[in-house]
């Protein structure tokens, strides 16, 4: 049946096929028991590929840009051929009901119509480009697990979490209280708003629309997660070389000899202290041996040490890089804190307001750092947490540690963002990488049609396991005061 079919198409076949020939063979067909498979896709001659579509061969056509008949057999091999005909290069047909001319007609249609071709073609060049070939991609990443002696920085937490914990349920409850309120409100608004403006645009709908989301993250900071193929991190893109200092500065830092500096700056956004909170602060700094860079534009504080010099700007960056460096008191802004992960200095965190108080917990928990709370230090609390990361080694080494996982990547950060920003414009969107969600409904998307089904079921369970409980129960009792009667 399949041999007829061949025969009836105009093109030249070769055919891996190790059985009895066929009588129907056409003159169009030859058999060979290996077939030089990549190399045959990779000719421009191939108009089509009759596969099984195991992995294998679906990547070579895609590397090759050619269009699919998938006959799939078994394991993945139809959800290989669900996913080429979702991407329009493929055409299915099932082995056990098909004939000739099912077959035929898929032919026909894979080498006549443009339309798996062109598609072919498109899967094609998004294969190729990409910022690392696969082969250079899984040998780093086996060398890197290597290189580091394991990644349990990536490894997600859900691996040390008991039944209970892995499934949610107490978040799940949690959730269907704050979704039936949350949907509520959102309901009485958007009605309101419809009522008063006409039909309003949500911040979900413009966020929806993004083609691709760079995260200014990486997993030298990050706790493992799952995320979206739309989605790229991007951590530390703004980070480089320190450069020389200016001959003041680098006198200065110069002058501390074997202790080495600290540099301290709560950012920019933090134009002064209250008098008593710089006291207490420069206090603390004035009873460590170290040299201290502040950058500080308030009042001069009365306890100033001989060791710390105000400034009203500071080069953070070269200062953060300079082999004398360490430790950094900082309000752990991202940008500062990626400096401080580049170089390898850690850190005192004194958080403010924002993210600030989650990047300091997260710099804690990788080991890199101790944090202060400003409204209720004091010059003790800032000189013992100063003490311990400036002569506990365990904080240098972790910091070191972030430091290598942070430089060890194939791409450099800046160069992936402008990488996918340039692929973005390239293909003039990315709509393979969005995720469908974006197009369901609330009621959808929160699975509240789902939810109500497995509670339904749990209460059924519930109440049939009760009677049957129930039922035994009664029939052993029964039992029990016949034995006594006799």
């Amino acid at each position: 049946m399949i041999a007829s079919a061949l025969a009836q198409i105009p093109q030249k076949v070769l055919w891996k096929y190790g059985g009895k020939k066929p009588e129907n063979l056409g003159a169009n067909t030859r058999i060979y028991e290996w077939i030089p498979q990549n190399d045959l896709l990779g000719h421009p001659k191939t108009r089509a590929f009759i596969t099984h579509c195991g992995t294998n061969g679906i990547y070579e056509a895609i590397y090759h840009g050619v269009p699919i008949v998938g006959i799939p057999m078994f394991g993945d091999q139809h959800d290989n051929v669900a996913h080429m005909k979702a991407k329009g290069t493929a055409v299915a047909v099932d082995l056990q009901r098909m004939t000739s001319a099912d077959l035929l007609n898929a032919l026909k249609a894979v080498i006549n119509n443009p339309f798996y071709k062109e598609n072919a073609m498109k899967l094609s060049r998004i294969h190729h480009d990409q910022p690392v070939k696969p082969l250079d991609r899984a040998v780093f990443w086996v060398e890197f697990v290597m290189r580091h002696k394991g990644a349990k920085h990536l490894r997600p937490a859900s691996h040390d979490l008991n039944w209970f914990q892995y499934h949610s349920l107490d978040v799940i409850g949690f959730l269907l209280a704050c979704v039936a309120t949350v949907a509520f409100l959102v309901t009485k608004c958007c009605l309101f708003c419809y009522w008063k403006f006409g039909k309003p645009t949500t911040l979900c709908e413009i966020m929806g629309k993004a083609d691709m989301w760079l995260f200014r993250s990486y997993w030298d900071f990050e706790f493992p997660q799952p995320y979206l193929p739309n989605t790229e991190f991007v951590g530390g893109l703004h980070c480089k070389p320190a450069k020389p200092l200016p001959k003041e500065l680098e006198e200065f830092v110069q002058s501390s000899g074997k202790d080495g500096v600290v540099v301290f700056t709560l950012g920019s956004m933090i134009k002064n202290l209250s008098e008593e909170k710089s006291n207490m602060i420069a206090s603390a700094l004035a009873q460590i041996p170290q040299k201290v860079l502040w950058r500080y534009t308030g009042k001069k504080p009365e306890t100033l040490g001989a060791n710390t010099r105000l400034y009203k700007w500071i080069p953070q960056n070269d200062l953060l890089g300079h082999p004398k460096t360490r430790a950094f008191i900082t309000h752990c802004g991202t940008n500062g804190i990626y400096e401080a992960i580049y170089h390898g200095v850690p850190m005192v965190g004194i958080p403010l307001f924002g993210d600030q108080h989650d990047n300091v917990a997260r710099m804690k928990a990788k080991g890199a750092a101790v944090d202060v709370d400003l409204e209720r230090m004091t010059s003790e609390n800032l000189l013992n947490a100063l003490k311990a990361v400036i002569n506990n080694p365990f904080y240098k080494e972790n910091a070191m540690k972030l430091s290598r996982i942070h430089h060890d990547q194939p791409v450099k950060p800046l160069d992936r963002a402008v990488f996918w920003v340039e692929f973005v414009m390239r293909h003039k969107g990315a709509k393979h990488l969005r995720p469908a969600f974006y197009d369901l409904t609330w009621f959808q998307h929160h699975s509240l049609d789902v939810i109500g089904f497995l509670l339904a079921c749990v209460a059924t369970v519930t109440f049939l396991v009760t009677k049957c409980c129930l039922f035994f129960c009664w029939k052993f009792s029964k039992t029990e005061k016949k034995k006594k009667r006799e």
